[in-house]
């Protein structure tokens, strides 16, 4: 099976940081060429794509793409990460009506700002927020815009913690590449004045890619399920064919004539679909940003 460009979907399975996937499937494929796009937490499980080879340079048409979570957030219990794996700062016995939650949970929709768990892969000069925490760095990182498409209660449930009653509720989240689910918890219970933290996570989406096509972490590369750059490229941007002459004038820098309408970015492919090039089009003329097929192999074809 060739892998050399492609790009695959992930299920990753609890416990396991979004890095220790890229550092099996770099091992499983022989190469270092291995990225994602996107941090999932290791208590956090579902969609994580990663781009292999070239595939990591073409992740940038679709890095920032929304994101869907389904989650239970457990309100009247706060921890320092801002989920169950942290340790628990703060209880609150609470019986809660949906009423209430549902109420509270307007403030989260549409333009917002946030304030990204301090448990987090944000950098602090050249540092991991969460490594620095964990060393006992006391650390508040500053507020940033996100967008909440989409936060909708499904279920409410009664539960126990540590002797108190808390409350459970089942949500489903449509956001901005860069959300924090775990910082809609906490604001959340901080808004309701019980705390809250995150009970479990799942991602479900992430921009066209969905849990659906998501594959569990193979044993071996020939399992390994990919999709090919020019798959992708027609999901994601407007495409155009080009011919076998244009292919190998633009694989030599060479500019090349195309006729379309659409607005950049452009995808050109062959005529079998693989993809050579993402670039803009000036005046009918189309000058790459990307290049992603070498002449050579085009020149075999």
């Amino acid at each position: 099976m060739n892998h050399q460009d492609a790009i695959a979907v992930i299920d990753k399975p609890l416990g396991m940081t979004s890095h220790d996937v890229v550092a099996k499937v770099r091992k499983l494929l022989n190469t270092k060429k291995v990225g994602h796009a996107g941090t999932l937490d290791p208590q956090a499980s579902g969609v994580l794509v990663l781009g292999i080879n070239r595939g990591t340079r073409f992740m940038q048409y679709f890095v920032g793409d929304d994101k869907c979570y389904k989650a239970v957030i457990r309100l009247g219990v706060s921890t320092i990460s801002d989920d169950a794996d942290g340790e628990v700062i703060a209880t609150k016995s609470n019986l809660l009506s949906e009423a209430e939650i549902s109420v509270a949970m307007r403030n989260f929709q549409g333009e917002i700002m946030q304030r990204p768990s301090s448990v987090s892969a944000i950098k602090v000069d050249g540092k991991r927020a969460h490594d620095l925490v964990r060393s006992g760095v006391e650390l508040v990182l500053p507020e940033r815009p996100v967008v909440v498409h989409e936060f909708e209660l499904v279920a409410v449930a009664k539960s126990e913690f540590d002797g108190i009653s808390v409350t459970d509720i089942s949500v489903q989240v449509r956001c901005s590449s860069g959300t924090y689910v775990r910082a809609l918890a906490r604001d959340l219970g901080e808004l309701l004045n019980v705390g809250g933290s995150i009970l479990t996570l799942r991602r479900t989406q992430a921009g066209v890619f969905g849990i659906a096509e998501a594959q569990q972490l193979p044993e071996i590369s020939d399992e390994l399920a990919t999709l090919s750059l020019g798959e992708v490229a027609n999901r994601i941007l407007p495409c155009v064919t080009i011919t076998q002459s244009q292919m190998v004038d633009l694989t030599h820098g060479r500019a090349i004539e195309i006729q379309t309408i659409q607005q950049s970015p452009i995808a050109v492919l062959t005529e079998a679909g693989q993809l050579v090039a993402v670039g803009v089009c000036q005046a009918g003329k189309f000058q790459p940003t990307n290049v992603f097929s070498a002449a050579k192999v085009l020149d075999n074809e």
